[in-house]
C-alpha cells in the first residue's frame, strides 16, 4: 500500500459525525440525525428514517404540519450555511400524498449540527412537562 492509499478516508465512516458536531453543509453521503438552524426556525432531519420536521421559533409564522415528522422525499438544494435549502416531503394525508408532494424553502441557514434521535424529539416536542410551544 502506498502512502496515498493509506490516507484515503474510510468510506464506512463517511457522513457520520459525533452528536453536536457542526459543519458548513449537509454532505450528500450524510446519515444520522441533524439540526439545521435558520435565524428563527429549527429544522430537524432524521436521515435514518428519511424524516423531516419544522419547529418555528417564538413569534414566527406557523406552517401546516409544524412539529410533525414528514417523510423526506429528496433535497432540491441541500442545507448549507449562508444559503436557503429546498426539500420535498410527503403530505401526512395519504390521499393528498398520492397526488401531490409538498416543498419547503428555508430562510438562510446559520448553523448545521448533528444530534441524537432523543435530541430531535425533545426539540420537536419541547422540554418535558412543557407545552411544546
Amino acid at each position: 500500500m502506498t502512502g496515498a492509499e493509506s490516507r484515503r478516508p474510510d468510506r464506512r465512516k463517511a457522513g457520520r459525525r459525533e452528536p453536536g458536531a457542526g459543519l458548513d453543509a449537509l454532505p450528500p453521503d450524510a446519515v444520522g440525525c441533524w439540526v439545521v438552524c435558520t435565524r428563527h426556525t429549527t429544522h430537524l432531519f432524521d436521515l435514518y428514517d428519511a424524516a423531516y420536521a419544522r419547529v418555528p421559533g417564538p413569534g414566527r409564522r406557523a406552517m401546516d404540519h409544524d412539529g410533525t415528522w414528514l417523510r423526506l422525499l429528496r433535497f432540491g438544494v441541500r442545507p448549507r450555511v449562508g444559503i436557503s435549502f429546498l426539500i420535498f416531503v410527503d403530505d401526512p394525508d395519504p390521499v393528498v400524498a398520492a397526488f401531490f408532494e409538498l416543498w419547503r424553502v428555508s430562510s438562510t441557514v446559520v448553523r448545521i449540527e448533528t444530534a441524537t434521535r432523543d435530541q430531535l424529539d425533545q426539540l420537536r416536542t419541547g422540554p418535558p412537562g412543557g407545552d411544546g410551544a
